[in-house]
C-alpha cells in the first residue's frame, strides 16, 4: 500500500514537471521569435512576441508592455475606413473611425511584401521605437500597432487641417506673427526629440500636420536616426554598442559599408546618405562631407521652413536637382525687400554650410537656448504653447471659407464608407482596396446592371434628408434647371496619358458636363450624362465618372468636391432613369 501510494505521488510530480516544463517553453523568447522576417513564421512579427501585441522595444531586445488599453488584441476590422489621406512606397494612410469609441484616426498600412523587397523593415521598426518613445504636443501620437498575414498597421492620431504644405499652397505665405509661433512650436518638437536623441533627418512642411485647432504636429520619422542604438537586422531588434567601437568599425571600411558585423550582430549603419526632400537636405548630407549624424541637419530645415512661411516657398528652387543641390551647395538664396531682419538673421545663421557653424550646433542639451534667446523669439513663451490659441486672426476669415474651423469630424455624419461600398468597395479585406481594376472592358460591362441597383437604392434611401431633398427637388423641377449651371469649379482632369491639366469645369441640369481651359474659353471638351453613367468617389477630393465608352478623373488639391458633384451627377442620372421608366 505504501509503495502504491509513493508510484503515485511520483508519477503526480513527473506530471506537474512536464506541464512545467511546457508552460516555460511555451513562455520562453527564442532569436525566431524575435525575427520578424523569420521564414517559419506564418506572419512577419514586427511588432513583438504576439503579431497583434502592442510592446515597447527596449534595448535589450526584451518587451515590456506598455498598458491594458494598448495590449488588447486588434484588427483592422475594428475601424471603419473612410477615405484616403495619402500614399509611400511601401504604405498608404487612410483615415478611419473606431467602431468602438466612434474616435477618427489616420491608420498608416504597410504592405509586408514590398517593405522586405525594399529593404526597408528596419525603417518600421524606427518608427515605431520612436513614437512609442516620444511624447510632446507637437510630435504625433502613436494610439497602438497591430499586424495581419500581409499588412502592419500604424494606428496614428489624425491632423484634421492636413499639413503646413498645403496650408501654404492655399495661403502663399503666412503673417508674422503667425510664423513665430508656428516656428516656436517646430523648435520646441525638435528640441524634445534632439534631447532624447532622435533626429528627425526629412524635416519639410509635408511633415507637419495641421491639428483641428491649428496646431502643428511632426510625423514621419520612418528615416529617424536614434543615438546610441543601433538596429540588429537578423535579430529584428535595437541593442547597444559601444560608439569608438562602431567608428574604429567603420574607419577599417572606409565609411562605405552599409553593414557590419560585430560580436555576432549585423548591424545597419545609418550614414549620411540622401534621405529626404531635395529642397530640405542639409550640405553634410548632400555632399558626405561629415560621416557623423548630426541634429544640424534639421536645424538646416528648420531654417528652410522659416523662409519658407515668409516667401511661400523653399529658399533653394530649381528646374530639377542637380540645380536645387548647386544652388544648397552655392549658399544661392535671396530675400525681398521687405523681409523682417531678426528673421532673416536667424535664418542666416541656420543656412551655414559647415554643421559645426550653424546656430544651436551641441546645444541640444541646453534646449537650444541660443536659438530661443535669438531676437526673433524675443516675445515667445515656449512653456506654454500648446495651450494658447494660434495667432490667426488675419487668415482666419479665409480659412472658414476654405473648409477649416468646421465642427470636429468626430462630430460629423460621415458616409463615405457607405458610398464606396455601394460601388463595390470591399473593406472586410484590405487588400481587395489596395487592388486595382485590371480590366476596363469588363468593369464597364457591369456598370448598367450595377447601376440601375445602385440608384434604386440611392433613390429609396431615406437616412440621409439632405440627399432626398436635393433628389426630390431636381426630379420636381426638371424643366426649370435644365439650362442651369448646378456647379463650376477650377478641376483638375486625369488625361489618357496619365498626367492631370487644371480645367473649368461647368455641370449643366440638362446632363452635360463641359470643361475649359484654365482661360475659361476654350471649350476642351464635354460628356453627355445619361442613365448608364456612374460616379466613384475615390475619396474627399476626387471622383471618377463613368460613361459607356470611358472613364473621366477629377480631382480638387485643396477642397473636398467629391460628394458634392457625385450627388448632383448622381441626381441628374436619376431623373434620366425615372424619365425613362415614364416613357415605357
Amino acid at each position: 500500500m505504501e509503495r502504491d501510494i509513493l508510484s503515485l505521488s511520483q508519477n503526480k510530480k513527473v506530471n506537474f514537471d512536464k506541464t512545467e516544463k511546457i508552460k516555460k517553453k511555451k513562455n520562453s523568447i527564442k532569436d525566431s521569435d524575435l525575427n520578424p522576417m523569420h521564414k517559419s513564421s506564418t506572419t512577419m512579427d514586427l511588432f513583438g512576441l504576439n503579431s497583434l501585441n502592442f510592446s515597447r522595444i527596449k534595448s535589450t531586445g526584451n518587451l515590456i508592455p506598455l498598458s491594458n488599453e494598448l495590449n488588447k488584441k486588434n484588427s483592422i476590422n475594428d475601424f471603419e475606413l473612410l477615405s484616403n489621406l495619402g500614399r509611400g512606397s511601401y504604405a498608404k494612410v487612410l483615415l478611419a473611425r473606431n467602431k468602438f469609441n466612434g474616435k477618427l484616426y489616420a491608420i498608416k498600412i504597410i504592405n509586408k511584401n514590398f517593405l522586405e523587397k525594399l529593404n526597408k523593415e528596419h525603417e518600421v521598426h524606427i518608427e515605431k521605437y520612436v513614437l512609442t518613445k516620444l511624447n510632446h504636443p507637437n510630435i504625433i501620437k502613436l494610439n497602438k500597432t497591430f499586424q495581419d498575414k500581409r499588412h502592419l498597421y500604424f494606428v496614428l492620431e489624425f491632423c484634421q487641417n492636413k499639413d503646413l504644405s498645403s496650408l501654404i499652397k492655399l495661403i502663399g505665405n503666412l503673417d508674422y506673427k503667425l510664423i513665430k509661433y508656428y516656428s516656436a512650436e517646430i523648435l520646441s518638437g525638435l528640441t524634445y526629440m534632439h534631447k532624447n536623441g532622435i533626429y528627425h533627418r526629412d524635416l519639410k512642411p509635408e511633415n507637419i500636420g495641421i491639428t483641428d485647432d491649428m496646431h502643428l504636429k511632426i510625423f514621419d520619422f520612418g528615416t529617424a536616426f536614434i543615438k546610441g542604438k543601433y538596429f540588429d537586422k537578423k535579430k529584428m531588434k535595437f541593442i547597444e554598442l559601444d560608439d569608438d567601437l562602431i567608428e574604429n568599425k567603420l574607419k577599417e571600411k572606409n565609411y562605405e559599408e552599409e553593414e557590419i558585423e560585430i560580436d555576432n550582430y549585423t548591424i545597419k549603419i545609418l550614414k549620411n546618405e540622401f534621405v529626404g526632400t531635395a529642397e530640405y537636405v542639409s550640405p553634410e548630407v548632400l555632399n558626405h562631407k561629415y560621416n557623423e549624424i548630426s541634429p544640424a541637419m534639421d536645424l538646416w530645415a528648420f531654417g528652410c521652413i522659416i523662409y519658407l512661411l515668409f516667401e511661400g516657398k523653399s529658399p533653394f528652387k530649381g528646374k530639377n536637382e542637380k540645380e536645387i543641390f548647386n544652388n544648397i551647395n552655392n549658399l544661392n538664396y535671396k530675400f525681398n525687400e521687405k523681409f523682417p531682419e531678426d528673421a532673416k538673421d536667424l535664418i542666416q545663421k541656420l543656412l551655414v554650410l559647415n554643421p559645426k557653424d550653424r546656430i544651436g550646433f551641441g546645444n541640444e542639451k541646453n534646449n537650444y537656448n541660443d536659438i530661443k534667446e535669438h531676437p526673433f523669439f524675443q516675445d515667445i513663451n515656449f512653456d506654454n504653447l500648446d495651450i494658447i490659441n494660434p495667432p490667426i486672426e488675419k487668415i482666419e476669415i479665409y480659412l472658414r471659407n476654405n473648409g477649416f474651423f468646421k465642427e470636429k469630424i468626430e462630430e460629423k455624419n460621415l458616409n463615405l464608407s457607405d458610398n464606396l461600398k455601394n460601388n463595390n468597395f470591399n473593406f472586410n479585406n484590405i487588400s481587395d482596396y489596395n487592388s486595382e481594376i485590371s480590366d476596363e472592358n469588363n468593369k464597364m460591362k457591369k456598370i448598367k446592371s450595377m447601376n440601375k441597383l445602385y440608384l434604386v437604392n440611392l433613390l429609396n434611401k431615406k437616412k440621409n434628408e439632405e440627399e432626398k431633398i436635393i433628389i426630390n427637388n431636381e426630379s420636381e423641377n426638371n424643366e426649370n434647371d435644365e439650362n442651369k449651371v448646378l456647379l463650376e469649379d477650377m478641376l483638375k482632369k486625369k488625361s489618357p496619358w496619365f498626367h492631370y491639366n487644371l480645367r473649368y469645369v461647368k455641370l449643366y441640369g440638362k446632363g452635360l458636363i463641359e470643361y475649359y481651359d484654365s482661360d475659361k474659353i476654350t471649350l476642351k471638351g464635354s460628356i453627355l450624362i445619361n442613365e448608364f453613367c456612374k460616379v466613384v468617389i475615390i475619396d474627399d477630393y476626387k471622383f471618377e465618372l463613368y460613361t459607356e465608352k470611358r472613364k473621366y478623373v477629377f480631382k480638387h488639391t485643396i477642397n473636398k468636391i467629391a460628394h458634392i458633384w457625385a450627388r448632383k451627377i448622381n441626381s441628374i442620372i436619376l431623373r434620366k432613369l425615372k424619365k425613362n421608366k415614364n416613357d415605357c
